[in-house]
């Protein structure tokens, strides 16, 4: 499902957004294996799963008209405090940037609006597309034409050279030299995951997962155990990439001070579908005591992935917090994990009730 959606933003947790092509929000915030609301209309088709029984919602704002387009979560490091962590859309329909707060709500998010970064009074600007860049500053693509219907378009009424970019850029902000990173070692690679600009560390990982350089896994491993901060993170997910990954890291990080580790950790553990007797042991045990929302959600998410004999614990055991029993996602993402076993297992579902 999705609304329509437009554009596609990773954040700095690998938490996943997009636009949307109607009012009301700003967008969707997306769980592994959740159904989405896709508008009234039959024109996008039936939900894949006739048993889905409910769709999850995008995140939850205040009346606003559609619509809220591509985005980025900013989490550079030269724009104004006040730029951090938010949202930033792009509003082509309306001639402005939508500066947004984002809030935990339960395992997903509610949204508020803050300011407008840029507002024009030109008919013809339409800004469609948005990129956070090595510098730190936000870019905008500005299509520029006074129609942004469909058929304009296709009947080539549009003017190819009418576009225009624009940067957001700190006040005090200097210029930053961009560097060859492919040209760095694997250590250097390493250091850049403490880099304040998340493009920075993003290029890095890609770029260890390019080499998969055993060498940087010891490292890797102590710098998750020393670190509870957003390292740690960083870190775990670069030995993913470099194939460091194992039963033993997952013994630990899924004890890890740091949610965003061992929501991960769970995200990664259902991958091949299957675990080991021992760490579905560790699962159980984590979702009958996870403090964090998000993390529960994502046991749900990957009990759901996993066989009768480990799923079916995990429901039972995510199903016993009154914290979630009001939460957006939770509910539905435990009867999804539920109903993907109620053919296949049928005698274990029925011995659960």
């Amino acid at each position: 499902g999705g609304g329509n959606a437009f554009g596609l933003e990773v954040d700095a947790d690998g938490r996943v957004y997009s636009g949307h092509n109607g009012g009301g929000t700003r967008g969707f915030y997306y769980v592994q294996g959740g159904y989405y609301e896709k508008g009234t209309e039959r024109k996008y088709g039936d939900v894949s799963n006739p048993y889905a029984f409910g769709l999850l919602p995008f995140m939850k704002h205040a009346a606003t008209p559609r619509f809220s387009h591509a985005l980025v979560k900013y989490e550079g490091d030269t724009l104004p405090e006040r730029f951090k962590g938010k949202l930033i859309s792009v509003d082509p329909l309306h001639q402005y940037l939508v500066l947004t707060q984002v809030n935990q709500l339960g395992s997903s998010f509610q949204t508020e609006d803050v300011g407008f970064p840029l507002k024009s009074t030109v008919l013809g600007s339409r800004p469609v597309a948005i990129y956070t860049g090595p510098d730190g500053g936000v870019y905008i693509a500005d299509f520029y034409e006074e129609f942004i219907a469909h058929g304009q378009h296709y009947q080539g009424q549009i003017d190819p050279n009418s576009g225009r970019v624009y940067r957001l850029r700190g006040k005090d902000a200097t210029p930053r030299k961009i560097e060859d990173l492919s040209q760095k070692s694997s250590r250097e690679l390493l250091d850049l995951l403490k880099h304040p600009n998340e493009w920075h560390r993003r290029t890095a990982l890609r770029l260890l997962g390019d080499r998969k350089d055993a060498s940087v896994i010891p490292t890797l491993k102590q710098w998750i155990k020393e670190n509870d901060g957003h390292l740690a993170l960083e870190a775990f997910w670069a030995l993913n990439l470099s194939q460091g990954f194992d039963d033993a890291v997952a013994e630990e990080t899924l004890k890890h001070p740091h949610p965003m580790v061992r929501f991960w950790t769970v995200r990664l553990l259902g991958d091949d579908k299957v675990v080991s007797s021992h760490i579905g042991e560790q699962l159980i045990e984590a979702a009958r005591n996870e403090p964090n929302a998000e993390v529960r959600g994502q046991l749900a998410a990957t009990a759901r992935r996993l066989p009768a004999d480990l799923c079916l614990p995990l429901v039972e055991a995510l199903s016993g917090y009154e914290a979630d029993v009001d939460d957006p996602h939770q509910p539905l993402m435990l009867w999804l994990a539920l109903e993907s076993r109620s053919v296949s297992d049928r005698e274990q579902v029925l011995a659960l009730f």
